[in-house]
C-alpha cells in the first residue's frame, strides 16, 4: 500500500483543486511502481498513459491518497521481464479528506516495457 499524504491544503478553484489531486492520485500508485521497478535488470520503463477520476465529494482541506495495487503492479512487471513485451496495468487510488470520507477515486493506467540498452 502507498500513503500519499497532499501538503497542499484546497481552497482554491475546483480547476486547480482537480489538477492537485490527479497528481497527488499519481503519485501514490507512482511510487508503487518505482518501488518494483528500481533495481531491476534489465530496466523496465514505465509510463502513464491514462486517467479517469471520479469525484465524490468537494475536497477541503488535507487530502490523503492510497494505492492499495502494490501486487498488481508486481505480477505485471515480472511478466514484462518473464515475456519480454510490454504490459498495462490499471491502478486504483483513493483520495479522502480529514474526516475519513473518498472524496475521489483515480484510475490511473500505466505501461510498462523492458529497456533495451
Amino acid at each position: 500500500m502507498s500513503v500519499l499524504a497532499g501538503s497542499h491544503r484546497i481552497r482554491s478553484s475546483p480547476i486547480s483543486a482537480g489538477k492537485i489531486q490527479f497528481a497527488n492520485a499519481e503519485m501514490s500508485s507512482g511510487v508503487l511502481a518505482l518501488i518494483h521497478t528500481q533495481h531491476l535488470v534489465p530496466k523496465v520503463s514505465m509510463l502513464v498513459i491514462g486517467m479517469n477520476a471520479e469525484f465524490h465529494k468537494k475536497a477541503i482541506g488535507k487530502i490523503r491518497f492510497e494505492c492499495n495495487d502494490g501486487e498488481k503492479i508486481n505480477q505485471v512487471v515480472k511478466g514484462v521481464i518473464q515475456n519480454q513485451i510490454g504490459m498495462v496495468c490499471e491502478t486504483h487510488s483513493k483520495g479522502y479528506d480529514e474526516q475519513g470520507d473518498c472524496v475521489a477515486e483515480f484510475f490511473i493506467k500505466w505501461s510498462f516495457r523492458q529497456k533495451t540498452k
